[in-house]
């Protein structure tokens, strides 16, 4: 299944399909404009040794134009002057973004979500044809300020789909934002993969993940929320249901064990508010004990005692 695809084998090695084939990130509704031609295009850069091809977004004098627009507006705060250029250019990406927080501050989600689908339906139609999301090998530069408008677009509508519970989307999502930039992850997707693979009940991805990054040495066990995640997954993964019968991997659980005694030395001040967060009422020995009190004091408390 594709659980078992997506970033994996280093950050510097081929990774596999994100699960997603090409050009099948949003379905435009019907209501929408076509895009035509935007002035929003996509050329190859050059491809590297390990098989990884380099792309960045282009804009036309046109497109240009528009931009030098949105800027003008944005700088007046008047969000109707970003309306009036949606109005002329439907298609315009940082508009769309703009526009959608703007709805998004007034609590009209639907809208705020729609124009974000919409910015990636516009961002699809101008890939380049060997720009493919599936096979997890295509690279956009976040230093390029045209390439950024890809990044939050996704960003944002990954939140979206996981505020909708939509756990294995969401998580297929951040594998393909991985993909885009394994090695820098500008958006920081390291930080909430996990959590999506833990939802979407990927717990042996989630473990093969780990493993394989950790002996890339991304240090993924230096993140408390790894340490913590890759604890859990082992715990799910030795336990499997059978013809009915519950069976368990002794050597996986334990390995469970390890992760959370590891997760416990290395970060002591995430039990307490973990078990608060969970409503679960921490061990009396744990509740009063000094190694895990001592990690909630604030940093040089005890400097500004008297």
């Amino acid at each position: 299944g594709r659980g078992n695809r997506g970033v994996g084998g280093g950050p510097h090695q081929h990774h596999r399909s994100s699960g997603r084939s090409n050009h099948s990130l949003i379905a435009p509704k019907p209501t929408w404009p076509k895009p035509g031609k935007t002035g929003l295009t996509m050329r190859f850069l050059d491809s590297d040794k390990n098989g990884n091809q380099y792309f960045t977004f282009d804009h036309n004098p046109a497109y240009q134009s528009v931009q030098r627009q949105f800027y003008d507006a944005v700088e007046s705060m008047n969000p109707d002057f970003i309306v009036q250029i949606l109005n002329s250019h439907p298609f315009h990406v940082d508009s769309m973004l703009q526009l959608s927080d703007i709805c998004k501050m007034g609590e009209d989600n639907q809208m705020a979500t729609e124009l974000i689908e919409r910015s990636l339906y516009a961002m699809e139609s101008a890939f380049h044809p060997l720009f493919n999301l599936a096979v997890g090998t295509s690279r956009l530069d976040y230093k390029r300020q045209e390439n950024r408008a890809f990044y939050l677009a996704l960003f944002r509508h990954l939140n979206y789909v996981g505020s909708r519970a939509c756990y294995r989307t969401a998580l297929e999502l951040c594998k393909l934002m991985l993909s885009l930039d394994p090695v820098g992850d500008p958006l920081g997707v390291t930080l909430m993969i996990d959590f999506y693979a833990l939802r979407a009940n990927q717990h042996a991805w989630l473990v093969r993940f780990y493993s394989e990054w950790e002996s890339a040495g991304r240090n993924l066990s230096q993140l408390p929320n790894f340490a913590y995640a890759v604890a859990v997954g082992y715990f799910y993964t030795a336990r499997q249901t059978v013809d009915g019968k519950d069976i368990v991997d002794e050597t996986l659980a334990e390995s469970s064990n390890e992760a959370l005694q590891k997760a416990l030395i290395m970060f002591p001040g995430v039990l307490l508010p973990l078990l608060d967060k969970c409503s679960i009422e921490p061990d009396k020995k744990a509740a009063g004990h000094k190694f895990f009190l001592d990690a909630q004091a604030p940093p040089d408390s005890s400097s500004t005692q008297s």
